[in-house]
């Protein structure tokens, strides 16, 4: 799990909040939070107002998501959502955090 951690911290994410099922990374600079979810595999979740052309995408509901927006799912109450990216190796994320995840202003 280390290694994961550490490729947010490479990013310039600061770790703002962990469970027992998710830890929530903060990016320095942009103020970007994305969750990492700790299943079987690796997954992300990045926030809905954070993602363009989310068409394809399936949502993820979770509580731990408490930063993000929240809409109904399946119960009578809103519950916060988001968009999971899911990974095979520490590498794989590290990849997509530099590609993908706006780089904060120097």
């Amino acid at each position: 799990m280390r290694e994961y951690r550490q490729a947010f911290f490479k990013q310039d994410f600061v770790m703002s909040y962990e469970t027992t099922k998710s830890m929530e990374f903060e990016q320095r600079g942009t103020g970007e939070v994305i969750h990492m979810l700790m299943n079987k595999e690796i997954t992300i979740v990045r926030d809905p107002d954070r993602v363009e052309d989310t068409e394809s995408w399936r949502p993820v509901h979770n509580t731990s998501l408490r930063r993000f927006c929240k809409k109904t799912n399946q119960g009578q109450t809103p519950t916060s959502y988001g968009y999971p990216v899911t990974f095979n190796s520490a590498e794989e994320l590290s990849t997509y955090l530099q590609k993908q995840i706006q780089q904060p202003e120097r």
